[in-house]
């Protein structure tokens, strides 16, 4: 007999997750109840192999689980494209999806979505060593490539450029500590807003490849103080700096502040400077 709920001694009604089941079971039991809420548990290669059939019950479907998790579920791009609701339902870092990065890319919406479930992408050779274009927002999609060589390029049209750079500098900078990055197109006419920590690693790797880039800092102001050096080391390629949250004196030397009294100059609100030694 199932169990629909229990009520427990606090009076709460308490729903327990549904008995894993087989595809084959799962496929029966809704034949019953299509509105049944299941979860399946069976070999990777009966869940891949029905991958079509559980589409048509992704709804109802919780959770999906492989009993031989040492056989990978591997699928195209194509098919994370046509079975992305299901696939979802994979635990998390366990789908690997393998096929040329054109395929890949054109499959892109459904790897979105599918991105806490990747664990790999696998490049098949499109030639092997080809330079892949690709948007910063997607860095960390990418990143999970075990093959692959990479261009940052942004999107000219978009309006968040600078704002999707800064947001996945960690993405990026992955790319780059795996040697999958191969560059990062220059950001015309657009400033990056961020703070001290993600400019100085972001700066680190523009000009590693010589990307042009232009940075407006927004930091609190004890973050700022430790940053000063390369603010001012920077200051050619800064656009303001703003102080942010609790405003307090910078606490910077006088050496640091005579070099960097032309970034000062730049500040979008009111300061003031605690000097020392």
């Amino acid at each position: 007999m199932q169990v629909n709920a229990v009520r427990s001694a606090s009076g709460v009604r308490v729903v327990p997750p549904p008995t894993p089941m087989t595809v084959a079971q799962a496929q029966a039991a809704l034949k019953n109840n299509r509105k049944l809420t299941i979860a399946i548990a069976d070999t990777t290669a009966n869940i891949k192999a029905n991958l079509a059939a559980l589409t048509n019950v992704a709804p109802q479907i919780k959770s999906i689980v492989s009993t031989t998790p040492a056989d990978q579920l591997t699928v195209t791009a194509a098919q994370a494209k046509s079975f992305s609701d299901v696939l979802s339902r994979t635990p998390t870092n366990t789908l690997v999806i393998s096929d040329s990065f054109d395929a890949l890319n054109g499959s892109l919406t459904a790897l979105r979505k599918l991105n806490d479930n990747i664990k790999t992408l696998n490049i098949t050779p499109t030639p092997e060593g080809t330079l892949q274009r690709i948007d910063p927002y997607d860095s960390k999609l990418w990143g999970k490539s075990i093959n692959g060589r990479f261009e940052i390029a942004t999107n000219p049209g978009a309006a968040d450029n600078s704002k999707s750079l800064a947001n996945n500098y960690m993405a990026i900078k992955a790319l780059e500590d795996r040697g999958l990055l191969a560059g990062i197109e220059s950001i015309k006419g657009a400033t990056i807003t961020a703070n001290v920590d993600q400019s100085q690693k972001l700066a680190a790797i523009f000009q590693k490849y010589d990307t042009e880039f232009y940075l407006n800092i927004k930091d609190t102001s004890a973050n700022i103080s430790k940053g000063i050096e390369f603010i001012a080391a920077n200051n050619s390629k800064l656009t303001g700096i703003t102080q942010i949250g609790n405003i307090k004196p910078l606490e910077i030397t006088r050496t640091q502040n005579k070099l960097a009294d032309r970034a000062l100059a730049k500040m979008k609100n009111a300061y003031s400077l605690n000097l020392y030694q």
